[in-house]
């Protein structure tokens, strides 16, 4: 349409501006379009090919892959996992445990690293700390002893100490004694299947 307003020039100039601002605007879009196609077309082929190997959740493995820990159940069926030595003590407290999950040790003597996994802001029920408390007493120097102090803390509370397999340090922690009950502890380490 003309516009009346506009002289015959104007009219002439504003038309070949559309011109070109939409001969612009075609060349972008079709740049766009193969863009895309390209896109699509890696996706189609990625979609294709087999998929890696992926864990499902933190501790999950692929069937070639060696746990670093044994897994017990403890209280309502929750999971503990316990460190089978020092290299793996290092490997379960700094690969697969989270900073929210709950670390525990038998206090002032060598033993395994135990973590709870439990949900980020979960509170942690007393008899699931004490099924742990039982498996870090067992799985240290302090096994077969009636009694023996528990630390605990926080994941994120654990730092490691350079050049020695599975010691680490830590802060924030709270400690307990535990006095071990052998009926509970046979029940961690050789479950009863109904």
């Amino acid at each position: 349409k003309l516009d009346p307003a506009r002289s015959v020039a104007k009219q002439a100039e504003w038309f070949f501006h559309q011109y070109k601002r939409l001969t612009r605007g075609t060349e972008v879009a079709k740049a766009r379009l193969a863009a895309l196609d390209a896109e699509k077309a890696a996706l189609e082929r990625e979609l294709e090919s087999p998929p890696p190997a992926v864990r499902q959740a933190h501790g999950d493995r692929t069937p070639d892959e060696r746990r670093p820990f044994r897994e017990y159940l403890g209280a309502e069926g929750h999971r503990i996992w316990v460190g089978k030595g020092s290299a793996d003590n290092d490997t379960l407290t700094f690969k697969h445990a989270r900073p929210h999950h709950v670390w525990l040790h038998a206090r002032g003597v060598p033993g395994a690293h135990v973590v709870i996994p439990i949900e980020r802001g979960a509170v942690l029920p007393q008899e699931l700390l004490l099924d742990a408390a039982l498996l870090a007493l067992h799985h240290s120097d302090l096994k077969g002893q009636p009694r023996g102090e528990i630390s605990y803390v926080a994941v994120k509370h654990v730092r490691k100490v350079k050049g020695a397999p599975g010691a680490v340090t830590f802060s924030q922690e709270k400690t307990f004694v535990l006095r071990v009950d052998p009926g509970q502890l046979d029940q961690l380490l050789h479950p009863r299947v109904d």
